[in-house]
């Protein structure tokens, strides 16, 4: 199984958080899903599941995580998460998939797509296949849409057997395996969120491109996709975030003046 949350150049060493350094918050990361998994006893790919989601999500998991919106709408890696005790849901998402890659699981970022106050919003959610059980409501297309069945399996490097499920696990609101249109959103492409990105930044919407920009980066990752797309990414992260600091900074001049 390929590492991807955990790979060495996904720290900065220079970069202090708390007092400890990201390559010490990093091992304590690993450690921690170890014994996470120890206290539970878990040994089974569902238990390790449940018993990291029992840690992270932050309506009533003992890690004690907060979650956060848009207040600072900076993209985190899964270290960053685990030293500041809180993240948006995307970031909760990727600290969950650090970990359960520590333990052997491999778990990826499925998205659903929601309306709130009359604007279409994305949600993280983590993603795994595990085997059916009675206590969680498995992914209803990958029951039925033999297409769909066949590219996630293809995502998680995972052979077919009749009692597999797609279970997806919402560490922000704190429910798993329960089931909204998480599914259409996981094919979507590293381009495709980036596409999107780049259009609200056209509009001028620079914390909705950041948060896609985000998104298309962190699955650019997922797919060993680099090159020129990779490169826009980047190039667009740096320039939604020089207009959020422009935008702040104009506001704070304007509290001064006023």
């Amino acid at each position: 199984m390929a590492e991807k949350y955990l790979l060495p150049d996904e720290i900065d060493e220079k970069n202090v958080i708390n007092g400890k350094t990201e390559a010490q918050w990093q091992a304590e990361l690993v450690a921690m899903a170890s014994e996470i998994c120890k206290q539970a006893r878990a040994r089974s790919k569902y238990e390790k599941c449940r018993a990291l989601f029992g840690y992270i999500n932050t309506k009533y998991g003992g890690g004690g995580f907060a979650y956060r919106t848009m207040d600072s709408p900076e993209p985190q890696r899964a270290v960053q998460t685990f030293a500041k005790k809180s993240g948006d849901c995307d970031d909760l998402v990727h600290l969950y998939n650090a970990m359960a890659e520590a333990v052997g699981i491999k778990s990826l970022i499925g998205v659903q797509q929601r309306e709130e106050d009359g604007a279409e919003i994305l949600h993280g959610v983590a993603a795994v296949i595990l085997e059916g059980r009675e206590d969680f409501e498995p992914s209803i297309a990958f029951g039925k849409d033999k297409a769909y069945r066949k590219y996630a399996l293809s995502k998680f490097g995972q052979t077919d057997s009749e009692n597999l499920c797609l279970v997806f696990i919402d560490l922000a609101n704190g429910t798993f395996g329960r089931q909204g249109n998480f599914e259409l959103f996981l094919r979507a492409t590293p381009a495709q969120y980036a596409n999107r990105a780049a259009a609200a930044a056209n509009a001028k919407d620079w914390h909705g491109a950041l948060s896609d920009y985000g998104i298309a980066l962190a699955q650019a990752k997922d797919s060993q996709i680099y090159g020129d797309l990779g490169k826009k990414i980047l190039s667009g992260i740096r320039i939604c975030k020089n207009r959020i600091g422009d935008e702040d900074k104009m506001e704070k001049r304007y509290a001064q003046v006023h």
